[in-house]
This record gives structure tokens, sequence and C-alpha cells, in this order.
């Protein structure tokens, strides 16, 4: 399961502990491919923030796991997508943290 935190352009200034957006979750199976997973953000993305226009490219994607990826790791290409997956079954909750920032 992902946990998202989803921020409008007009949050990238602040400081993360100070941005204001939109939660939800993403619940897939672990064999869901990355344009899959892509394409299931955008659903999110259009649910909770409702953009004249929906692209991944528009966003800066990336994921943290306490205790196993304490630092965010961008989400850019199916490399990336196959690492969080891999992380996130070594996680002890099964669980990451995505965080999708609209870009300027």
């Amino acid at each position: 399961m992902f946990n998202l935190s989803i921020f409008p352009e007009s949050e990238g200034m602040k400081d993360i502990k100070k941005q204001k957006g939109h939660n939800s979750y993403l619940k897939l199976s672990s064999d869901a491919v990355f344009d899959t997973w892509k394409a299931q953000l955008l659903v999110k993305i259009d649910e909770k923030m409702k953009p004249d226009r929906i692209l991944y490219e528009d966003y800066d994607v990336s994921f943290m796991i306490p205790r196993v990826s304490p630092l965010p790791l961008n989400v850019t290409e199916e490399d990336d997508y196959l690492l969080l997956c891999e992380c996130t079954q070594k996680a002890k909750d099964l669980q990451a943290t995505v965080y999708i920032q609209e870009k300027a």
C-alpha cells in the first residue's frame, strides 16, 4: 500500500513540514507494472487537485520508507519503481509514503 501526499505547485517552495497538500492512499497488487502505477497516481491527483492538464511528467514523485529508505528517492523511470516495490516488500508494514509535488 502507498500513502500519498499530493502537493500543488504553490506549496513547493515551503518547508515540507509546512506544506499543505492532499492525502490519500493507493493499494495495488505487488506485481502491478510501472505504467499501471503511474496511471493510478494520475487518477488520485485528478481526484484531489482537479488540474486542467494531467501528465506524469508535470510532477516530481519520490518515496520514503521508514527504516528502509529514510531519504526521499525519485521515481522517474521503471527501475526506480522496481526499487520502490523491492523496498516496500522489505518494510515491516509493507507501506511506503509517496510524495507528489506539482512542478512549476
